[in-house]
């Protein structure tokens, strides 16, 4: 696994849990999703590229669309539908909410309780069928897709569709150029090098352009040139911490508890003790070394594996969402 992975990852991972805090702790920021919105169409373009490597005509590990189902089952369906039955009663106390067996079924079964593991389980397999038509160019996709990421960018008829299908429609785009990434990755990886400075300053521009004249073309925007500045800058940093690197070959089991264990601290620190000063900042990295030292855990007694359908020594080495 190349390291600029993991380290991507368990960046996303970072500024996820740091929403949570900040979320649970009730100091949401209507200016934190467009940071959120990045990291996830970042975290699905770091997909993209691992899905177009285990499909590349060199690759050990080609796929057919049998086994690409498979592993979408296996490693996105099942752990999103067993994390949100085991965690359905906990959230309803939580949330003081009465038990009902409709919302069970549409949350649980239907895929709503985890939404971007729903939404990358659509995705997937929407390129497993494009990647079964072998007749159909690599080249192609990016033009392809256009049409289910517009369908999903601007149709709210499919905001409440089960497992998130508007959501895994408009993350084909970002999906697809990760595939892109890929496949040009030599001359991605120059331009990075020699143009990283315009990058930052061209972001930059762009990320005030959103902040002063916010709506959905410059979102649009600001989202896509996410992917080449987040990428130029994380290329030249030096290979993660082991802790940070645990994060990035785990980021799934992260993102499962990524509610839970925020919920649960704001629970203690905030609702039972009564600190809120600084709260979110304290809730963070609790959470973090929480979810950390489960996942850890689960690995340890073989139940990582399990809950992913891949032995432990798998998981800690390979990817877990592509």
């Amino acid at each position: 696994m190349k390291g600029w992975i993991d380290t991507t990852r368990a960046a996303c991972m970072l500024v996820i849990y740091l929403f949570h805090a900040y979320v649970y702790c009730q100091l949401f920021d209507q200016r934190l999703m467009g940071l959120i919105s990045v990291t996830i169409n970042v975290f699905v373009v770091v997909s993209g590229y691992l899905f177009y490597q285990n499909h590349a005509a060199d690759s050990p590990r080609q796929l057919s669309l049998a086994a690409d189902l498979r592993r979408v089952m296996s490693r996105l369906v099942w752990p999103t539908v067993l994390f949100a039955a085991v965690l359905f009663v906990p959230k309803m106390w939580f949330n003081r909410a009465e038990l009902q067996w409709s919302v069970f079924f549409y949350n649980v079964l239907g895929g709503m309780t985890f939404w971007f593991t729903s939404a990358l389980a659509v995705t997937q397999l929407l390129f497993s069928l494009l990647f079964s038509a072998k007749w159909i160019p690599q080249a192609w996709h990016l033009l392809l897709v256009l049409p289910f990421f517009l369908l999903g960018y601007f149709d709210a008829t499919l905001e409440n569709f089960p497992w998130h299908w508007k959501d895994g429609f408009e993350f084909t785009l970002y999906f697809a150029l990760g595939g892109y990434y890929f496949r040009h990755e030599r001359g991605f990886n120059i331009l990075f090098r020699r143009f990283r400075v315009s990058i930052i300053i061209l972001y930059s521009a762009l990320s005030l352009i959103y902040a002063f004249w916010p709506n959905p073309a410059s979102f649009l925007i600001f989202n896509v040139a996410s992917f080449p500045m987040a990428l130029s800058l994380i290329r030249c940093t030096p290979k993660a911490h082991r802790f940070l690197s645990f994060i990035g070959r785990n980021s799934l089991m992260f993102y499962l508890l990524c509610g839970l264990t925020p919920a649960a601290w704001t629970t203690l620190l905030c609702h039972t003790i009564g600190i809120h000063f600084w709260s979110s900042w304290v809730v963070f990295p609790l959470s973090l070394i929480t979810s950390w030292l489960l996942v850890a855990g689960m690995g340890r007694y073989k139940i990582l594996g399990l809950l992913l359908g891949i032995k432990w020594r798998k998981a800690a080495t390979s990817d877990t969402t592509s």
